[in-house]
């Protein structure tokens, strides 16, 4: 007999709380019969079992990982109890049960989610529309949204949702912008949002998270509206665990965020996306070309060096456009290899940023972009 369990303080004035978790079940056993067991139970402080949610047994065998389907514990707001897998196996063939990534999604009234969901997401099921995705940075009851894609001629489009404010439960809605401005090079860089065509409302975006990894996404550019299903991308281990601080972010090894030019403020307009999965960063550079017009580059593989930095090579794509049905998967034929990127982190909260784009080197002291309270810390 063996017993996994966690103490739980479920928020007082939850709205919803959604357990989930994944799975794998490997079995020696060859006789029909369910001779080895495994059951998810919820238990008051006093360890009095309250409910039953699943029970998995040898029957349910399994070659892959495979997430659990979303369990309702809202009857559960306000108290603290205790989520345990029990497993119980006979005396003769073995089964093994793998339990990883639990997580509890709980959505309070007045506007407040336990769950950050800052990362780099894409559509589900995975890989069956890789060459777009999206970057979600969460502080506060705010969603700073960038969409990677491509315009109606196969050529990279970038959207942003500066602002995607909470609505209601884990559903955040705002403006999408696109925008122009000075050529990724520019020294100095200046940004004028209030210069012609460079700030353009373009349509709106909607993200309603259904668990701390699903969501259904829908935004409208131009008039025409896309919808996805998406979930947060996966290229390590496992995903960043990111939760909201007040405080100081100097001491992370994590660097996933949104970072732009130090001094803050000092070159709006462009930025970066950093999503760390073990020693990997996969960034997304959104800046723009030579003739003001939006561009972005991605570092799929950036692995950490001997010195700590962290060096990859830097692409630009095409694909379909951003509206395409089926949205045929990109693949060699679309990647083009432009340049390098390195990024060399002084602590948490400051690097700097160096690429080479078509033959050109840029250099940029970044730090981690502020817009609300509390921000992220990821580990």
């Amino acid at each position: 007999t063996d017993s996994l369990s966690q103490t739980i303080a479920v928020p007082s004035g939850a709205t919803s709380a959604t357990l989930r978790y994944w799975y794998r079940i490997t079995t020696a056993e060859t006789i029909p019969g369910a001779w080895d067991t495994l059951d998810v139970q919820v238990l008051n402080s006093g360890g009095t079992v309250l409910q039953t949610l699943a029970t998995y047994s040898n029957q349910n065998a399994n070659s892959a990982w495979q997430q659990s389907s979303a369990f309702n514990l809202t009857a559960y707001a306000g108290q603290t109890i205790r989520i345990r897998f029990l497993a119980m196996t006979d005396s003769s063939e073995t089964t093994s049960f793998y339990i990883d990534d639990i997580s509890l999604l709980a959505e309070v009234a007045g506007g407040t989610t336990t769950t950050n969901y800052t990362g780099l997401w894409y559509n589900f099921p995975a890989e069956s529309e890789s060459g777009w995705g999206i970057n979600f940075t969460h502080q506060g009851n705010i969603v700073f949204a960038t969409l990677f894609t491509y315009d109606s001629g196969g050529a990279p489009l970038w959207l942003v949702m500066a602002a995607g404010n909470l609505t209601s439960g884990s559903t955040f809605s705002g403006t999408l912008y696109r925008t122009r401005g000075p050529a990724f090079n520019a020294n100095p860089f200046v940004w004028d949002p209030n210069a012609a065509g460079n700030l353009t409302a373009v349509g709106t975006m909607t993200v309603s998270f259904t668990a701390a990894d699903r969501a259904s996404l829908t935004y409208t550019f131009n008039g025409v509206t896309v919808t996805k299903t998406i979930m947060k991308q996966l290229y390590g281990s496992r995903v960043a665990n990111c939760t909201a601080t007040t405080a100081s972010r100097a001491s992370l090894t994590n660097y996933q965020d949104l970072w732009y030019n130090s001094p803050a403020e000092s070159e709006a307009g462009w930025g970066v996306n950093v999503t760390h999965q073990d020693n990997i960063l996969f960034a997304t550079l959104f800046t723009y070309d030579a003739t003001g017009r939006d561009l972005w580059l991605v570092m799929s593989a950036g692995n950490r060096q001997p010195d700590g930095s962290y060096f990859g090579t830097l692409y630009r794509t095409s694909g379909p456009p951003f509206n395409a049905n089926p949205f045929t998967p990109i693949n060699a034929g679309n990647l083009t290899e432009v340049g390098t990127m390195r990024f060399s982190f002084s602590n948490g909260e400051n690097g700097v940023l160096t690429y080479t784009y078509s033959g050109a080197t840029v250099t940029k002291q970044i730090t981690r972009q502020v817009f609300s309270s509390p921000a992220t810390a990821c580990n």
